[in-house]
């Protein structure tokens, strides 16, 4: 459970690290796509918990399999970048993003 607090958060860290805020006058149609983007993420959730289906164990499944790709010396599975330190760079740059109502 730690590692997705910790992806989950580090992904909310990164987001509202780069995305700009919104002109006033596009508020209203950003919070009305968000809400049908929203209703989309729950239906999709709510079917994979319906089908048993769970990310988490897909994780060590890909990982066994690009595992296996990078002994057949794929180059379309070299090692994933530092997300981290892309995070932290950006965080040195970049002011985070106030939210409405923070």
């Amino acid at each position: 459970m730690s590692l997705t607090a910790e992806t989950l958060a580090l992904f909310i860290r990164f987001w509202l690290t780069i995305t700009p805020p919104l002109p006033s006058d596009a508020q209203a149609a950003a919070q009305l796509k968000s809400r049908e983007r929203f209703e989309g993420f729950v239906e999709a959730l709510g079917r994979r918990l319906q089908k048993g289906q769970s990310f988490l164990r897909e994780i060590p499944e890909d990982i066994r399999r690009q595992g296996s790709e990078n002994k057949k010396g794929d180059s379309a599975s070299l090692p994933l970048p530092d997300v981290k330190a892309e995070v932290d760079q950006c965080n040195r740059n970049r002011p985070l993003v106030t939210l409405p109502g923070t």
